[in-house]
């Protein structure tokens, strides 16, 4: 898979597209659950400074499961030793072919009844390869680079 970026400036519209030259995109992505939690969970953050979110919301209507535990339900507390992270995320769906771009490609995208939210929490250290540690790494190197 790639990155591709297309146009110049303010315009510029970044696309993944797989080993095939097929641009992947995702019309009903993020789905409306996975737009529905998010917005609930930034609500509650602030009107009560709390984002938790209930299980219900979470898992979201396509889920089998609806009550069943997520730890976004119970928000993590930053904790400087031990950062974790909340991934709003979704899974499933139908592959299809969406309308063809302006630029004349025609994306796949997932879409349908089938898309479920995929939220979980994550340790920020571990996250992509080491993620913490690449950051630290900069971090240490910021007073060596100028404003």
């Amino acid at each position: 898979m790639a990155v591709v970026t297309l146009g110049t400036g303010e315009q510029d519209m970044t696309q993944l597209v797989n080993d095939n030259g097929n641009t992947l995109a995702a019309a009903d992505c993020p789905s409306s659950g996975s737009v529905f939690s998010f917005r609930k969970a930034w609500g509650n953050f602030i009107s009560g400074g709390n984002p938790s979110i209930a299980n219900s919301i979470a898992n979201g209507v396509a889920s089998a499961s609806p009550t069943a535990y997520r730890p976004i339900s119970n928000w993590p507390v930053w904790n400087q030793n031990a950062p974790q992270f909340v991934n709003f995320n979704t899974t499933g769906g139908t592959l299809v072919e969406g309308p063809q771009t302006m630029w004349g490609t025609t994306p796949l995208q997932y879409e349908g009844p089938g898309i479920k939210n995929a939220i979980s929490v994550h340790d920020a250290n571990i996250w992509e390869a080491y993620r913490g540690d690449r950051c630290a790494f900069y971090k240490k190197l910021g007073r060596f680079i100028p404003n």
